[in-house]
């Protein structure tokens, strides 16, 4: 078999990164011995090597499909090189980064569980699935992904507006999972208006559960104004935002957010 030089490089990139397992790279979680590595660039014996990769029948062969979930896999995953690229499934790993900036034949990404702060799925545009829950997102633009129709994303750091973009987007509501998310601390001033780019969608106003030493907030502590929330005095609260035009399966979408207001 002859396989595309550049899917191979992408392949080499990433194997050679140390994996979760201390003194292991990724190639041998994946079935690859050290002693493969030193021949790898005049040599394709080591492609058939590696677990859960699917090739098309061109020629040379692209890489279309990659199972690679619960593999201790770690570091970088840049997947510009698989032109080809459909299906890519990474979840539960220990991934920092994910690139599939130029994987515009991708329909389903799978990439749960990883510790990613960032994902950019703008130039994707073929892309019908996405799961990406369990990270660390603090934001998440599907305004490309007209194709998109399931989506599960709960326990990252995104916003009200976030996900009511992103469920406007999915018509049909089991395929919609936002689930809980949990924003970075925030600081504020008394007297001082905050989350007024959430107050309110589709006409509906958001709703607060505010919380101070694990019980109900006292009423003056608070104003509530059109969906935007003022805080009157300082101290530590936690804050729980809903809003019912944010659907989202079985589990309502939250927002959670620990807030310290200061005088």
């Amino acid at each position: 078999m002859i396989y595309h030089e550049d899917d191979k490089e992408g392949l080499r990139r990433f194997l050679q990164q140390p994996s979760v397992i201390a003194g292991r790279k990724n190639c041998e979680v994946l079935g690859l011995q050290i002693s493969d590595m030193t021949n790898w660039k005049n040599s394709e014996a080591w492609v058939a090597k590696i677990w859960s990769l699917i090739w098309n029948n061109e020629s040379p062969k692209r890489l279309i499909t990659i199972y690679w979930s619960r593999n201790n896999l770690a570091g970088a995953l840049d997947a510009s090189k698989w032109k080809k690229l459909t299906y890519l499934s990474c979840y539960h790993n220990q991934l920092t980064a994910l690139d599939v900036s130029t994987n515009t034949e991708l329909k389903e990404l799978i990439c749960s569980e990883n510790p990613l702060t960032a994902l950019d799925v703008s130039v994707n545009p073929e892309l019908t699935t996405l799961w990406c829950s369990g990270n660390q997102l603090t934001t998440l633009n599907m305004s490309k992904n007209m194709a998109l129709t399931e989506l599960w994303c709960y326990n990252n750091r995104l916003t009200l507006s976030d996900l009511f973009a992103a469920s406007e987007r999915i018509t049909k509501l089991y395929k919609k999972w936002l689930g809980t998310q949990n924003l970075l601390p925030q600081t504020i001033s008394t007297g001082r208006e905050l989350f007024s780019k959430q107050a309110v969608f589709n006409g509906i106003y958001t709703n607060y559960a505010v919380t101070k030493n694990n019980s109900p907030a006292p009423e003056s502590d608070i104003t509530v104004t059109d969906g935007k929330i003022i805080f009157n005095r300082s101290g530590n609260y936690t804050v729980t935002m809903t809003n019912e035009a944010v659907k989202s399966y079985y589990y309502p979408a939250k927002v959670v957010v620990e807030v310290e207001v200061v005088d």
